[in-house]
């Protein structure tokens, strides 16, 4: 069985426990390492015997599981909607590109950061 990392774990489990699934709300230190666990059973421990049983803890994991996937989606959403915005603002030409002559220079360096394939310009194949 796969199992989520103690990273992603925390951070999912804080979501799930808070009912939040925006990136955002996840601002300054992370939770010490007993807080996270008694955020844990608190959530997950059906029987309140203050441990997760087998089941429990297959449940916790494919609960954790949905909700790294719901965070990973939401996160292309957003990538998606910031290039598209981009090729919108900067493209001049009306090519459906936006590329170097195209952006101001105080731009060039976020936009670099979405040209996935590394061409030189943001267009609809940095989306896949």
């Amino acid at each position: 069985m796969k199992l989520v990392s103690l990273f992603a774990a925390s951070v999912l489990s804080l979501a799930a426990i808070g009912g939040a699934a925006r990136a955002d709300n996840f601002a300054g230190p992370p939770p010490a390492r007993g807080e996270l666990r008694q955020a844990l059973l608190d959530r997950f421990d059906r029987n309140h015997d203050g441990r997760l049983e087998p089941n429990e803890r297959r449940h916790a994991i494919r609960a954790l599981h949905k909700l790294e996937v719901m965070l990973a989606r939401q996160e292309r959403r957003a990538e998606r909607r910031e290039i598209n915005g981009a090729v919108q603002r900067y493209d001049r030409n009306g090519d459906g590109v936006a590329g170097p002559g195209e952006v101001p220079l105080r731009e060039q360096r976020r936009l670099r950061q979405l040209d996935r394939n590394g061409d030189g310009w943001v267009d609809g194949n940095d989306l896949r």
